[in-house]
């Protein structure tokens, strides 16, 4: 800590801060600091994260704050010398957040709040500028990342299909491109419960938007009604409710307007194989970076086990 301790010292002037670690995501280690009146989040990033990455998301960020209706998002706190942002030594960059009230829940009266909120959201990152056209592309862009780098410490009975795992996460992204239904827009990317932050029944604030990428709105929809849904105690394999799914479809349908709920409803075993390459892949980048080990208790093994099944492959154009 002590080094973090003497950056904050001397870039916003926070001393004596009491540190509370928060939960380690995939992608960076977080704080909660306590002075005497205020709190705020300071998060620290992997070493040699892209500057691209950082810079997009805090335009995504920069926009979001310009539609008051959405629940709160990350605000970040400048430095003395006016950065939103600061990049250490080692590479790593550092965020000060200011803290948003509220709790995460994993409880299932949630969903209905958490959908409409994520409709709301769809609604507010459409207005953006997108120059990606695949329905898909974020998820591209993740599997590159992860097939250019080395295999990540696993189990042998994982490693010894490694290799054939990710050749067919590739194929089934590249068949999938254009039946997923568009258009193409920005996404928050990683939309799920310890995401949200929740003030009795309504969501409060939405947060970690490190992952923002560009793609289809009702393929993110469908990711984060499996993770709002998902048994994350089975590690034999993947198992969702499927009525708190349909439950979570219908509140997001009803805040976004017309909506064709039935598409998803259709091609839902599909978009279940898709999740679990989504799934898959976070949890590789992130051992790939060192923040997790792919132990049982994380999430990943179901993800894996399902995906031993056919893959994706009857997506039908926009059927």
């Amino acid at each position: 800590m002590e080094p973090l301790a003497h950056i904050l010292a001397e870039n916003w002037g926070l001393r004596h801060m009491q540190w509370q670690p928060l939960p380690s995501g995939h992608t960076n280690t977080s704080y909660i600091l306590l002075g005497d009146q205020n709190a705020w989040v300071l998060r620290v990033s992997w070493p040699h994260k892209r500057t691209t990455q950082v810079e997009r998301e805090a335009a995504v960020l920069a926009h979001l704050r310009t539609h008051p209706a959405l629940p709160a998002v990350p605000s970040a706190c400048p430095t003395h010398s006016g950065q939103p942002y600061l990049r250490t030594d080692d590479g790593r960059w550092l965020h000060l957040f200011e803290r948003i009230d509220g709790t995460t829940t994993t409880a299932h009266d949630s969903v209905g709040p958490a959908l409409r909120a994520l409709a709301s959201l769809h609604g507010a990152l459409a207005k953006l500028p997108v120059k990606e056209t695949s329905p898909v592309a974020w998820l591209l862009e993740r599997h590159r990342r992860v097939t250019a780098r080395p295999a990540p410490p696993m189990a042998r009975t994982l490693a010894v299909h490694y290799a054939n795992v990710l050749e067919r996460i590739g194929a089934c992204l590249v068949a999938s491109a254009d039946r997923i239904l568009g258009p193409a827009q920005w996404l928050h990317g990683d939309y799920h419960p310890g995401n949200l932050l929740f003030n009795e029944s309504r969501v409060s604030g939405i947060v970690d938007f490190d992952e923002v990428g560009s793609g289809s709105p009702t393929l993110e929809l469908a990711f984060a009604l499996f993770a709002f849904s998902r048994n994350v105690f089975c590690e034999e394999r993947f198992e969702f409710d499927p009525a708190l799914w349909v439950q979570g479809l219908h509140a997001y349908a009803g805040a976004h307007g017309h909506f064709d709920t039935a598409w998803l409803l259709r091609h839902r075993d599909d978009l279940c194989s898709l999740f679990c390459i989504d799934q898959i892949l976070i949890h590789l980048e992130a051992a790939q970076r060192g923040l997790w080990s792919l132990t049982p208790g994380i999430g990943f093994h179901a993800c894996w086990h399902h995906l031993q099944t056919p893959c994706v492959s009857s997506l039908s154009n926009n059927a």
